[in-house]
């Protein structure tokens, strides 16, 4: 079993077999929850759907337009056909 150790400053290192299981990455929040007073149970806090915007801001058009995406859909259908 992992063991970490509590530094004077309050700091613990996750061990990294628990890092790689869990794919934890730096920066990532961690969430502590006590349980009955005795169990502490550590989890990734989720992301708010609102912490995303603007990550796609880079994208100044569409790949492809939405007649494009039909025009390649019936292509393939019709290959398929064949």
């Amino acid at each position: 079993m992992p063991i970490a150790t509590l530094t004077s400053k309050g700091q613990v290192t996750i061990p990294k077999s628990i890092r790689e299981q869990f794919n934890f990455q730096p920066g990532d929040r961690l969430e502590f929850i006590v349980e009955d007073g005795e169990c502490m149970v550590v989890q990734p806090v989720t992301k708010d759907i609102s912490e995303l915007k603007g990550v796609l801001a880079h994208l100044k058009k569409p790949m492809a337009t939405d007649a494009q995406i039909e025009a390649a859909i019936g292509k393939q259908i019709s290959e398929d056909n064949l």
